[in-house]
C-alpha cells in the first residue's frame, strides 16, 4: 500500500509539474521564431504578402517614418475568397490597395506579381534588387511567426549579394499567453512543419 501511494504522489507531482512546465515551454517555442534585426534607414521597405492587412500597415508606418522611400510588394496568389467573387487581385495587388487606402503614394509603390512561398517571394525580392543599383538595403516585414524562417531565407536567397536585408517583425512579438489565440496556435505549428520542409528542401 505504501509503494502504491509513493507512486501515486510521484505520479500527481510529475503532472503538476508538467503542467507548470507547459506555459513556459510553449512560450519558449514562441519565442524562437520571432527574430527582428535593428531598425536603420533604407533604400527600400519589402512586405512579404499575407496576414492581411498587418504587414502592409506596417510597411506604411515604416514609409511615413521615413525608413525608406519605396515599398515593394510581392505575392501572385489570389486569394479563394477573391476569385470565387470574381476579383482577380494578387496578394501584392491587395497590399498596394491597402497601401493606398493609408495615403502612401503609388509612384513610391513597386509591385511583383511573383512568388507563391516564401522562397519564391526572396528570389523575386532578390531578382528586383539586382537590377536597382541605388538600392543597398532593404528591411523586410513580415509577422512574428514567419519572422525566422523569412530571415533565413532571405539569408541564402541573398547571400553573396551586395544588398543587406533586415527583417522587422510586425508586431514584434506574439503576445503572452498565444497559445490560447486558435490563430497563433496555428500560425506556430504551421511555421515548425513549415521550417522542417525548408530544412530540407533548400
Amino acid at each position: 500500500m505504501r509503494r502504491v501511494r509513493f507512486w501515486l504522489l510521484a505520479l500527481a507531482g510529475m503532472a503538476v509539474s508538467a503542467v507548470l512546465a507547459a506555459p513556459l515551454a510553449l512560450q519558449a517555442a514562441g519565442n524562437f521564431l520571432v527574430v527582428s534585426d535593428p531598425i536603420a534607414p533604407a533604400d527600400a521597405v519589402y512586405v512579404f504578402p499575407g496576414e492581411v492587412p498587418h504587414r502592409a500597415r506596417c510597411g506604411a508606418e515604416l514609409f511615413r517614418a521615413g525608413i525608406a522611400p519605396k515599398i515593394v510588394l510581392s505575392g501572385e496568389k489570389i486569394h479563394p475568397s477573391l476569385a470565387a467573387v470574381g476579383i482577380s487581385l494578387t496578394d501584392a495587388q491587395v497590399n498596394a490597395h491597402i497601401l493606398q487606402g493609408l495615403d502612401v503614394p503609388m509612384d513610391a509603390v513597386t509591385v511583383l506579381n511573383e512568388g507563391t512561398s516564401t522562397h519564391e517571394d526572396a528570389e523575386a525580392l532578390q531578382h528586383w534588387a539586382s537590377g536597382q543599383v541605388q538600392v543597398h538595403r532593404i528591411v523586410a516585414i513580415t509577422s512574428p511567426a514567419h519572422s525566422r524562417r523569412a530571415k533565413q531565407t532571405l539569408d541564402a536567397v541573398f547571400r553573396g549579394s551586395p544588398v543587406e536585408v533586415r527583417i522587422r517583425s510586425c508586431p514584434e512579438g506574439l503576445g503572452p499567453d498565444w497559445w490560447h489565440d486558435e490563430d497563433s496556435l496555428l500560425q506556430v505549428t504551421n511555421e515548425y512543419l513549415k521550417m522542417l520542409y525548408y530544412l530540407l528542401a533548400y
